[in-house]
């Protein structure tokens, strides 16, 4: 797919018209090309280079990378490009004008984050994101990049075992946003493995409201009724995920084991079925049906 930094380039060796050579373009990929200027097969004819001298002058010492179709990726723009970024951004920082309105130094501060990262300094990143949401929490670039760069810190200090560490940094950009699924999701995953229930099912509830589609948010608030014996809600939010998305093998699992909670062996039974058929490596499944016929 081409991005804004790519440069495409469609030849042929023998100089000859190569539009007779395209299919016709897919939707999603017209899309993409209309992004970066290409709308239509002449705009991309107009942009050819016809014999091997003029791609050698154009291209110079920069490599070209081809795919043996009849469209090359330059890689030298964008390789420049990206070898060049760090150092335009600590010249635009130190160039730039100082001044105090919410918009000025939320992009100071986004600057910085920009830089840190391709520095590669994580803490240094999520710091200054942090600094320009408390300047300018409504920007939408910036959202995306504080949610992400929140939720990937958090999951670091999750795979090293430091749930708390994940949860106080989860609750600071949430604090932030006020909205956002993902992270609401997750900090209500962190407190259901601490069975703090409570705090899980708010956060829970939060992320419903927030995305009313987010069908993994009525999965786990789900295992935690049917956790505390509150069966009946518990099949009335897990079969909520399953009109949000029928094919969601973990819901099929917990629906069955309601059922098998409340005595309905053939509705468990036909649970645990189309979990296996959704996912045949659900060993859990497996083992309920061996429970359902030794009860049988």
């Amino acid at each position: 797919q081409p991005h804004l930094s790519d440069l495409l380039l469609i030849a042929a060796s023998d100089g000859h018209d190569v539009s007779n050579h395209f299919y016709p373009i897919p939707d999603k990929a017209l899309q993409n090309l209309t992004t970066v200027g290409l709308q239509n097969i002449e705009i991309i004819k107009a942009l050819q280079i016809l014999n091997s001298e003029e791609l050698q002058l154009f291209s110079g010492q920069g490599l070209v990378n081809s795919d043996n179709r009849p469209i090359l990726e330059f890689s030298a723009p964008k390789s420049l490009y990206l070898n060049t970024y760090a150092e335009n951004l600590r010249e635009l920082l130190a160039h730039r004008v100082k001044r105090t309105s919410s918009a000025d130094l939320a992009m100071t501060c986004f600057l910085k984050a920009m830089l840190s990262f391709y520095e590669g300094s994580e803490n240094r990143y999520q710091s200054s994101l942090h600094s320009a949401m408390r300047h300018l929490p409504d920007w939408p670039a910036l959202r995306q990049c504080y949610e992400a760069a929140s939720l990937k810190a958090a999951e670091q200090h999750y795979q090293k075992g430091d749930d708390h560490k994940s949860i106080e940094i989860l609750t600071r950009a949430l604090n932030l946003l006020k909205s956002s699924p993902k992270i609401s999701y997750s900090l209500g995953f962190l407190y259901q493995a601490l069975k703090d229930w409570d705090k899980a099912i708010n956060l829970y509830q939060k992320t419903i409201e927030d995305d009313p589609n987010y069908f993994q948010a009525y999965n786990n608030l789900g295992t935690i009724y049917l956790g505390t014996h509150q069966l009946d809600a518990a099949y009335s939010v897990i079969r909520k995920a399953l009109v949000l998305n029928p094919q969601y093998d973990e819901a099929h699992l917990n629906l069955a084991y309601v059922l098998m909670k409340q005595k309905a062996w053939e509705g468990a039974e036909i649970e645990f079925k189309v979990c296996i058929k959704n996912n045949v490596q659900r060993s859990a499944a497996y083992n309920g049906l061996g429970v359902i016929e030794a009860i049988k």
